[in-house]
């Protein structure tokens, strides 16, 4: 069985983070094991919400006797540059693919705690990585580049993917696009050049749908089944998981479309 490090936090009411990346990983048939960042009573678009920052380092240093191997790290959800020191550590003491979800922004706007001495250090995690996953507000910090509301978003992506393939990143796959008034998708970026992927737009907010489609996305390409396919399967199902959310309020159903994670190929 494939083993992935899932570096993330765990919120305990919401489902987005660890809750959703350890299910969805088991289900394509990976043993994740979880390095949890932070743990938070319930996730951060609730108002009232309380954390605990992990000493990761020293969890790390548990496992010294271990002599652990992994097929890949994913690193998501990281608390401060301390941490981020730690996921560049293991990358480089693991030697084996890396799949970064940078988030630490959405809507235009850094979530709160962080600020642009924490995008300059997480741009050092960056370089050379297999294939990092922003939204466009991410990718925006990454380069440098002034966030604009309503702008085209398909050029908008393709810009902010080649400036990220040139700071060193191997692929890049920058989520959220806005291909025209009824479709959106995700713009893949690698020395191939880039591609599109498109679905029908879905109005609303859904606080986890990056978790949900990052984690598809990892165990896929985990199980070598390709760049390309590993991104339609990602949108497919995490796009089925937006369509069986009734009430988003505790998060998406993704419960829905574990079957389906099951039954892949």
């Amino acid at each position: 069985m494939k083993k992935v490090l899932c570096i993330n936090d765990l919120s305990c009411i919401g489902r987005c983070s660890l809750s959703v990346s350890l299910p969805i990983l088991a289900c394509q048939n990976i043993e994740a094991v979880p390095l949890p960042t932070a743990v938070y009573s319930m996730h951060t678009g609730y108002s009232g919400h309380i954390s605990i920052c992990n000493d990761i380092d020293q969890i790390v240093q548990s496992w010294n006797n271990l002599k652990l191997k992994f097929d890949c790290i994913y690193s998501g959800f990281l608390k401060n540059q301390i941490q981020i020191q730690t996921v560049k550590n293991l990358i480089v003491k693991f030697d084996c693919p890396s799949f970064i979800d940078p988030c630490f922004a959405d809507g235009g706007q850094l979530y709160d705690g962080y600020d642009m001495g924490y995008v300059e250090h997480f741009k050092s995690l960056i370089v050379g990585a297999d294939v990092i996953l922003p939204n466009i507000t991410e990718a925006c910090f990454l380069t440098g580049t002034k966030f604009k509301q309503g702008i085209d978003t398909k050029r908008s992506a393709e810009d902010l993917a080649k400036k990220l393939l040139y700071i060193g990143v191997k692929s890049v796959v920058i989520s959220g696009v806005c291909f025209d008034n009824a479709s959106m998708g995700a713009v893949l970026a690698s020395s191939s050049g880039l591609q599109y992927f498109s679905h029908a737009k879905i109005e609303g907010a859904f606080s986890g749908a990056g978790d949900i489609l990052s984690s598809i996305f990892v165990g896929q390409m985990t199980q070598k089944k390709g760049i390309e396919q590993s991104l339609k399967t990602a949108l497919r199902l995490t796009v089925k998981a937006l369509s069986l959310t009734k009430n988003c309020d505790f998060g998406i159903n993704f419960y829905g479309i574990l079957q389906d994670l099951i039954n892949l190929d």
